[in-house]
Formats: structure tokens, sequence, C-alpha cells
């Protein structure tokens, strides 16, 4: 190879590193937002029908050849409630509930899960 061509080479290289590592991130994000739905109504407080745990969802927002970005929330079934069950809230009588922690407890899981996921594809 010529010193000309040196240039060349290791840009094709890191192109193909970067489509690949791409591709490892891509993946762990798509399948940690799954998880961490799955985890939300898992540790959702289960009432009568149990529609609140039933009512989260996973979107893709936005996909490029390098990133996706994804959303967790609840449909209109849950969005009102999760907040309020979440961190409590005032009764009518002045008194208050309890919290119900279950939304900050899958995220603190997913993000050790995504780290982990995209440690060991890019090994």
């Amino acid at each position: 190879m010529k010193i000309e061509d040196l240039a060349d080479a290791i840009e094709d290289e890191l192109n193909i590193y970067a489509k690949g590592s791409a591709a490892v991130v891509k993946n762990a994000v798509k399948d940690t937002a799954k998880e961490i739905k799955d985890g939300i109504a898992a540790g959702a407080p289960v009432g009568v029908t149990g529609k609140y745990a039933k009512s989260w969802r996973v979107k893709k927002t936005a996909e490029t050849d390098t990133s996706v970005s994804c959303v967790i929330h609840a449909n209109k079934d849950g969005y009102r409630l999760a907040h309020l069950l979440e961190f409590g809230h005032v009764n009518r009588d002045g008194g208050r509930t309890d919290a119900k922690e279950h939304i900050g407890p899958a995220e603190k899981k997913g993000k050790a899960s995504i780290e982990k996921k995209i440690r060991s594809g890019l090994k």
C-alpha cells in the first residue's frame, strides 16, 4: 500500500466500524425500551381491570442511519394517572395516598441494561 492510500484505507475501516456500532446501539435502544415498558407494566398498581398497566406503549419517534429515538408513554387510559401513582397525591379529605413507584425503578434498571448491552455488543 502506498502512503497516499493510507488515509483512504483508514477512513473506509472507520466507516465500517461506525455502521456496525450504530446497529448495535440502535438494537440496544429498541430492546431496552421494550424492557422498560414491560418493567413499568409489571410494577404498576393493579386495579380492577388492569387498564393502567396495559396502557404503556413504546413509540419510535425518530430513526436515522446512525441513531434511533424511542419514547415510553401511557396511552389515553393511563397518562393522567402516571404522575399521581408514582409520587402520591392529596385526597379530597386532606389525606395523602402513598406513592407506588413503578416508573423510576424500571428506568433505573433500563439505564444499567442499555449500557451493558452496548458494551457487550461493541466487544
